[in-house]
């Protein structure tokens, strides 16, 4: 049996027309997602991208290994180092048989994050044009040979991580103008002011806003194409059908819904709900076409490759295998998955106070107090919360944390009625708010190092 994992980096999962989407952005994946199985709920356990795939590969919870940041401009953090002794897939896989192969360049974020490139026969490093960000041709046109070369020597566990579609928005036409005057999103009254699902209220959809997710859609579609060359060099080197496939995103992206347009700072669904796709390898039955409905976190995957594998786990992992709800074998593995989001650094220590809690029906959100304080630097809040006057020059770091501790402590969402979050209900349901917040306390409990919550 062999794995491809395929991350796609700030994909919302209602962007993709599997997941409902009133544009058709993704008929690759729509196809995957009819073959196999989708997870209609799965959710990151944070809006960020190092410690997302840190929990990809270790099966664990942010507060669980500890980094709950992406440092872009803080090199060499001992505060954010991932312990080496802590087991991570790719050496698991490894150690029992597998060849381990990476098309990705995690290992190249300021703080050098050694750990991403722990445990691969192959590590395939890929630099952009002129140093800038890569696109998915440019890990393809490595990919796609290695894989013409190797595919048949299995097992083999592939990892690839295409950026797109992440800022900044560089995909060739014509995925470029491709979604530009399509369809958009009927929109609808909530509260006497008038909000599109899936993009955001209204009266902040400007003609930018608005050229922004045309272009954000365009980089769906680009990416959906890259995977159907992978899938396509699979099927010609006769190994798909053995071929376990699994596509997610690391973190989705906020437009013009709630307090950060068009950056992944919050835990709301725009950020947190990410798909997840499974294809799965000949010889384990899944019905095709199945879509799940249950909660699956990020935690999960780990666990569920190590199932496929017939591999003991490591221990002290938050995760779970989803392996039984895709065969349809069990509904849920979880009631509850936290989330944390927005992070600060304090006093030498990077904390989270943006913490979330989901639900198969309901999201809680809760804010603890970012504190400011004398020597704080602009980096060191940067990645707390984005404000719409993120962009103005004499920004400085108490603003925005002051801006932070100005936004509700406490939201309450019924996602089975209010899937945009749009409606804040937590004083009308205060007993449910009250039991999702001892919840959220007993996470919080277990690593008050890295956790604030007052």
């Amino acid at each position: 049996m062999n794995f491809l994992f395929i991350a796609l980096d700030t994909q919302r999962a209602d962007h993709l027309s599997c997941y409902g989407y009133c544009r058709q952005t993704s008929p690759n994946m729509d196809a995957l997602a009819a073959e196999g199985v989708l997870f209609e709920n799965c959710i990151t356990q944070t809006a960020h991208t190092m410690p997302t795939f840190t929990t990809i590969m270790t099966g664990q919870d942010p507060s669980s290994h500890g980094i709950v940041a992406t440092l872009w401009a803080h090199p060499n953090e001992p505060d954010q180092r991932l312990d080496d002794t802590t087991p991570v897939l790719p050496e698991i896989l490894r150690d029992n048989g597998w060849l381990t192969v990476a098309f990705d360049d995690l290992i190249d974020l300021q703080c050098h994050p050694s750990w991403f490139g722990r445990g691969y026969d192959w590590y395939v490093y890929t630099r952009g044009p002129g140093g800038g960000q890569v696109r998915a041709e440019d890990i393809n046109a490595r990919l796609i040979p290695w894989l013409h070369q190797h595919a048949r020597e299995e097992p083999w566990f592939l990892f690839v991580h295409y950026w797109d579609p992440h800022q900044a928005y560089s995909q060739p036409e014509p995925y470029r103008s491709l979604h530009r005057g399509g369809p958009e999103p009927e929109e609808i009254e909530v509260s006497g002011r008038g909000y599109r699902p899936r993009w955001g209220w209204s009266d902040r959809l400007d003609e930018e806003a608005i050229g922004k997710i045309d272009l954000y859609d365009g980089e769906v579609s680009y990416v959906d194409a890259a995977i159907s060359q992978i899938l396509d060099a699979l099927r010609e080197q006769g190994v798909y059908e053995e071929t376990a496939i699994i596509v997610t995103g690391d973190h989705g992206e906020d437009f013009e819904a709630h307090n950060s347009p068009f950056e992944h700072r919050e835990p709301y669904e725009t950020t947190v709900h990410v798909p997840l796709i499974f294809k799965p390898p000949a010889g384990l039955p899944c019905t095709a076409g199945r879509r799940v409905a249950g909660i699956v976190g990020h935690i999960d995957l780990m666990p569920s490759i190590l199932d496929m594998a017939q591999l003991e786990l490591p221990a002290d992992i938050d995760g779970k295998s989803w392996l039984p709800m895709a065969q349809g074998r069990q509904e849920s593995i979880h009631t509850v998955l936290p989330v944390t989001a927005g992070v600060l650094k304090q006093h030498g220590t990077w904390v989270a106070p943006d913490l979330a809690i989901r639900t198969d029906t309901h999201k809680y959100l809760h804010r603890g107090p970012a504190i400011a304080h004398e020597g704080q630097t602009f980096m060191d809040v940067i990645i707390l919360s984005a404000p719409p006057w993120r962009g103005e020059q004499e920004i400085k770091p108490a603003d925005m944390v002051n801006y932070f501790n100005s936004l509700p402590r406490e939201e309450l969402y019924d996602l089975r009625t209010d899937p945009d979050e749009t409606t804040n209900i937590a004083s009308q349901q205060p007993e449910l708010a009250a039991e999702l917040d001892q919840h959220l306390r007993q996470f919080v409990a277990r690593n008050p190092k890295r956790l604030i919550y007052e």
